[in-house]
C-alpha cells in the first residue's frame, strides 16, 4: 500500500506542482508543519490512516501554484494540506484499481500529531523545492 502511496506523492510533485521530488531518508519533521489524515478501507475491510505531515513551506508552494497566494493565511494552508492529501490517496486508488486492489477513502482530516506514529508508522518523505513531505501510514488494529 505504501508504495502505492509514495508513487503517487511523487506524482502530485511531478505532475501538480511541476517539481521533481527526491525520496530521502529523512524522518518527518514536526516543527513548523501541518499534519492531515485520511482513511482508506481495503476491500478486504482492513482500515488505515494515512497521514501526510508538511512542511508549511510545501504547503505554501502549493497555495502559490493553486491559487496564486505568496502568503496564505492559516486556514488557506489548512485546506491546502488537505487538498494535497486528498489529491495523492486518490491517486493512489487509481493505481491502486490497476492491479485490482480497491479501497474506498474518507474525507480528510486536520489531525492532532502524536509524536508515537513517527515510530508506529512506515513513512517515507520527499524533498521538493527546499521543503520536506511525509506520508505516514498506520494499519489499525482490529
Amino acid at each position: 500500500m505504501l508504495e502505492m502511496i509514495q508513487e503517487a506523492a511523487k506524482n502530485f510533485c511531478i505532475h501538480q506542482l511541476g517539481l521533481t521530488p527526491d525520496l530521502t531518508d529523512t524522518k518527518p519533521q514536526t516543527e513548523d508543519t501541518l499534519f492531515v489524515s485520511i482513511q482508506i478501507t481495503a476491500n478486504n475491510d482492513e482500515t488505515y490512516h494515512v497521514y501526510l505531515l508538511a512542511q508549511k513551506s510545501f504547503i505554501q508552494l502549493v497555495a502559490s501554484l493553486f491559487l496564486e497566494e505568496q502568503e496564505s493565511d492559516d486556514e488557506t494552508l489548512d485546506d491546502m494540506a488537505l487538498e494535497c492529501i486528498n489529491l495523492i490517496v486518490g491517486n493512489a486508488k487509481v493505481l491502486a484499481a490497476e492491479k485490482d486492489i480497491h479501497f474506498t477513502i474518507s474525507t480528510p482530516n486536520i489531525a492532532q500529531l502524536d509524536t508515537s506514529l513517527l515510530e508506529s508508522s512506515e513513512f517515507f518523505t520527499l524533498a521538493c523545492d527546499n521543503s520536506h513531505l511525509s506520508i505516514l501510514l498506520q494499519k489499525d488494529n482490529d
